[in-house]
């Protein structure tokens, strides 16, 4: 893999995908993820170098709720992820094997720790570390959720933990290239190791779950003949 060659998660505001994917070329990147909140976007037929898949970002307070939600949209989507803020449900949702990645984590208190973080390398389950949540807060919020990813970044690195580095754009002029994202990630602590690692996790990650979308798959190492 190019590892100057990047994924990223976009909500998209966009109302045409192929307008998007055209102001991407030249930044470096090969494939993208399009998520709606608690929906499955229609990406339709797309003509683009690009490697596109769907995805959504599930945003629901009650455990049973989320918990129906990833049974309903796990075997229609490439990439799941939860938003979890609420400690209980960052404990539950690390055990689920289903979910790629958890989202959000980092609330006004200091409650990512060392049980999620091995929950979830345990279960292959990601930590996101938005950056463009980063940029788009300021002054003591900036802060604080610099501290959080410092912290979180730690457990991490201990325990093993999968990581998602995005910058999450909704619109092509949240786009960064490979140089000015690494800048940015740099600054605060986090080192191209972690981006390559990110980089690679993703790229596992979705070619695992496209074969799982395949007929004849039954479970990892088993297919129909």
């Amino acid at each position: 893999m190019d590892h100057n060659k990047r994924y990223e998660i976009c909500f998209s505001k966009e109302k045409d995908l192929g307008e998007f994917l055209k102001e991407a070329k030249g930044l470096n990147y090969s494939s993208f993820v399009f998520f709606e909140i608690n929906d499955v976007l229609d990406i339709g037929e797309i003509e683009t170098d690009f490697r596109v898949f769907k995805g959504i970002e599930i945003h629901k307070k009650d455990i049973g709720d989320i918990k129906s939600d990833i049974s309903t949209y796990r075997s229609k989507v490439d990439y799941l992820a939860v938003k979890a803020r609420d400690n209980r449900v960052k404990e539950v949702l690390s055990k689920d094997k289903r979910v790629d990645c958890l989202v959000d984590c980092f609330g006004r208190r200091n409650d990512f720790d060392y049980v999620v973080a091995e929950n979830c390398k345990r279960n292959d389950v990601a930590i996101e570390f938005n950056f463009g949540k980063l940029l788009r807060c300021s002054g003591y919020e900036r802060s604080m959720l610099v501290r959080k990813f410092h912290r979180s970044l730690k457990l991490v690195r201990k325990y093993g933990s999968p990581l998602i580095l995005t910058m999450k754009p909704s619109t092509v002029f949240d786009l960064r290239g490979f140089r000015e994202f690494f800048s940015l990630i740099k600054s605060i602590g986090f080192s191209k190791e972690d981006l390559i690692y990110s980089n690679n996790y993703f790229k596992r990650l979705i070619e695992r779950n496209c074969e799982f979308d395949k007929d004849e798959f039954v479970e990892p190492g088993i297919e129909k003949v």
